[in-house]
């Protein structure tokens, strides 16, 4: 009895360290890392249209979109965020938790810059 206690509790805990997996680590066929130093790492982004993304985290980030998208984002709680972007959109991210889906008829691309050091100033 307690056995299986402490395995419920050890598989409840687990979805905790699926939100906590890093993007190019869980979908790296789709997350590509095209340059890294010890201060950024810079990602190309592309998801064909109607992929959903793993559960995934990004850290403080720059966004740069390179072609038209419409994404939902999903975060571990469960809701559901609609983003509707345009070709050369850019934007700003404290980072998160989410899975995407590219709910456009069109492949989403973009660029994202990642910083490895926290900016004191926060992201709108």
């Amino acid at each position: 009895m307690i056995r299986s206690a402490v395995l419920v509790a050890a598989l409840l805990g687990l979805p905790s360290l699926v939100y906590a997996q890093n993007a190019v680590d869980v979908d790296p066929e789709h997350h590509r890392v095209v340059f890294e130093d010890d201060l950024v790492r810079i990602i190309r982004v592309t998801y064909p249209a109607g992929y959903t993304t793993p559960m995934h985290e990004h850290n403080q980030n720059v966004v740069v979109i390179l072609a038209d998208a419409h994404l939902e984002n999903t975060v571990p709680e469960g809701t559901v965020q609609s983003m509707e972007r345009q070709a050369g959109d850019s934007g700003r991210s404290a980072g998160a938790n989410h899975a995407s889906e590219n709910v456009s008829t069109e492949p989403f691309e973009a660029v994202m810059i990642e910083f490895k050091r926290v900016s004191p100033v926060p992201a709108p």
